[in-house]
Order: structure tokens, then C-alpha cells, then sequence
């Protein structure tokens, strides 16, 4: 199941709240990048967080791995979950090819 994550930073921490967690966070992602956990990984432009793609079994499976990441941890990053599913178009075209 794919699951696109949007996390986005804490405002209410600074710059400095941040910077002894980013070798941390930036390790773990590598680490789910390897397991194919992560799949496509986007800072924002703005600088305010992230977009990710994710593979996993299910959304509480998605959450629960997420939860691993130091800033979520620490309570300075906040995580909203898409589930995605195939878009419609496809399951159309494929039924077309019957």
C-alpha cells in the first residue's frame, strides 16, 4: 500500500531545537530508504518539512515505522497520512484492454 506522508516541521521550536536531531533524522531515513520503506523523499521548498512516499503493509504499519523517526519522537515534527490507491484511469484502461 502506498501512503504519502507530509511532515511538517514544529513551529513553536527553533532552528537550534532542531539542529542536534538532523544527523539522527537524516540517518533513519537513509535506513528507510534501504528497506523500501521510504520510496521517494521531497524537502519543501520552504524548508518547513517534507513529502514522502511511502511502501507498507497498512496505515497503522506506516505510522508505527514513521514513529521511529528522532523528530517525530521529539515531539517537532508532525506527520499527516494519505492512503493512495491506483488512480481510477488505470482500472478503466485496463478493462478496456479485456
Amino acid at each position: 500500500m502506498k501512503i504519502l506522508l507530509i511532515a511538517r516541521r514544529s513551529t513553536e521550536h527553533t532552528p537550534e531545537d532542531f539542529a542536534p536531531l538532523l544527523d539522527k533524522e537524516g540517518k533513519q531515513a537513509l535506513e528507510f530508504l534501504e528497506e523500501d520503506f521510504f520510496r521517494e523523499i521531497y524537502s519543501m521548498s520552504d524548508g518547513g518539512g517534507a513529502v514522502i512516499l511511502v511502501e507498507a503493509d497498512n496505515l497503522a504499519d506506516a505510522e508505527a515505522k514513521a514513529s521511529k523517526l528522532p523528530l517525530v519522537q521529539a515531539g517537532m515534527l508532525h506527520i499527516e497520512y494519505i492512503p493512495l490507491k491506483a488512480y481510477r484511469v488505470f482500472k478503466q484502461a485496463a478493462d478496456l484492454l479485456d
